[in-house]
C-alpha cells in the first residue's frame, strides 16, 4: 500500500510544459517543505532502517516508510520530489497517500526512482489534489522494491545499498 496525498484547491498558477517546479517563479501562496529521510518511520515493527548520515537512511527490500503530512483544507498538493542515491538492484516507490477512516486509501503521484547514477532526485507528476483534511489523513509513503530490470556485469557485483534522503512537498495555499 503506497499513497501520497496533498491539499488541493484550484491551482493558482500553471506550469509551462517541461518546467521544473523547483525553478518556477511561483506566487507567494506556493509553499515547499523538505522532510529528511531520517524522520520517516517504518510501517511495521519488524522493519529495520539504518541511518547513514546527512538525513539519509537505508533499509532492506520490502521496507515501507511513512511520514504524516499536515496540510489545511482546500490547499492543493502539487508535487513530491524524492531525493536518493541510486542502486541498480533496488528502486524506491513513493507517493502521497490519502486514507479515510474505514481502511480505504488513494495514492497520488506514485512514482519509481530512476537509474540515474549517484545522488539524484525525481519529481512526481502534478498531483493537483485538493486536500480534505477534515475527512482524510495524508501520508508520504516510500517503499524499497526489487528492480527486475537490474543487470550486473557478473554475479559477484556488490552494489551499494540505496539511500533514501528525503522528500520535498510542494503545495498551493
Amino acid at each position: 500500500m503506497l499513497a501520497l496525498a496533498c491539499v488541493a484547491a484550484s491551482s493558482t498558477f500553471a506550469l509551462a510544459a517541461n518546467t521544473d517546479p523547483d525553478s518556477v517563479v511561483a506566487p507567494a501562496a506556493t509553499q515547499w517543505r523538505m522532510t529528511p529521510g531520517v524522520t520517516f518511520v517504518p510501517r511495521s515493527s519488524d522493519m529495520s532502517v539504518t541511518y547513514v548520515g546527512a538525513g539519509c537512511v537505508t533499509a532492506p527490500v520490502g521496507t515501507d516508510l511513512a511520514h504524516k503530512v499536515v496540510l489545511g483544507d482546500g490547499m492543493t498538493a502539487r508535487f513530491v520530489r524524492l531525493y536518493y542515491r541510486h542502486d541498480p538492484s533496488v528502486r524506491l516507490l513513493f507517493a502521497l497517500t490519502r486514507y479515510d477512516a474505514q481502511g480505504a486509501y488513494t495514492d497520488y503521484g506514485a512514482t519509481y526512482s530512476t537509474s540515474a547514477a549517484g545522488y539524484t532526485s525525481i519529481l512526481s507528476p502534478d498531483l493537483a489534489h485538493v486536500v480534505d483534511a477534515a475527512n482524510y489523513g495524508y501520508v508520504v509513503n516510500v517503499q524499497f522494491w526489487n528492480n527486475p530490470d537490474a543487470i550486473f556485469a557478473n554475479g559477484f557485483d556488490n552494489p551499494q545499498p540505496p539511500l533514501f534522503c528525503g522528500v520535498r512537498l510542494m503545495w498551493d495555499e
